[in-house]
């Protein structure tokens, strides 16, 4: 008697088997290449975001314009504050243009992050969360001295310092700075009146 083609049923079940072992290793091989593109686009999306907050934080300093003798708008630093003008703004409405701003150091106890806040008069935002619970403000000199606070309790220093930092942390893994130099003049450039004779004292 001949036989008839095609699978028996004990073949038809050793390939049903078969296709579910290869299904079930094929949907775990996708699974686990799921979660490992999702972590690389966190930690992507983190260091894009550190990096845009790096390069703000750089452009305001590197940007600071001294202000009118006696007026709001001269350079103050804290070890916790500063304040002055600026020519790059993070608010994208001014730039180019002198703009008053602010940046303060907030403690965040409960997530145990210090918070870098901005703030202009058409924009607050916050720019950087430092893993730590301790940051401050650092102003150094031409000479390198470093000072707490700006101007320094010292003769006649110059309105903007040479050099801004931001440090967190006390050491190891949660120590960082961020470090930015300002490119601008350092005492205020005299107003066209006074230059010409016009309006100025005599």
């Amino acid at each position: 008697m001949k036989r008839r083609a095609g699978f028996t049923l004990l073949e038809m079940l050793v390939v049903l088997a078969i296709t579910s072992m290869v299904f079930a290793l094929l949907m775990e091989s996708l699974q686990q290449a799921f979660r490992i593109q999702l972590k690389l686009n966190e930690v992507s999306s983190d260091s894009t975001g550190s990096a845009l907050a790096d390069a703000w934080f750089r452009d305001l300093i590197e940007g600071l314009q001294p202000g009118e003798r006696l007026s709001p708008q001269v350079f103050k630093g804290e070890s916790a504050s500063l304040s002055g003008l600026t020519l790059r703004p993070v608010s994208v409405v001014n730039e180019g243009m002198p703009t008053q701003f602010t940046l303060s150091l907030v403690v965040d106890h409960e997530k145990e992050v210090v918070r870098l806040r901005y703030r202009d008069a058409t924009m607050e935002a916050e720019l950087h969360a430092f893993p730590s619970t301790e940051a401050h403000f650092v102003y150094q000199d031409d000479d390198g001295a470093e000072f707490e606070q700006w101007p320094p309790n010292r003769n006649d220093p110059p309105q903007i310092p040479a050099l801004v930092r931001v440090v967190w942390g006390r050491s190891g893994t949660d120590w960082g700075e961020l470090v930015a130099r300002p490119s601008g003049p350092v005492v205020p450039l005299p107003a066209a009146a006074g230059i010409f004779g016009v309006g100025g004292v005599q």
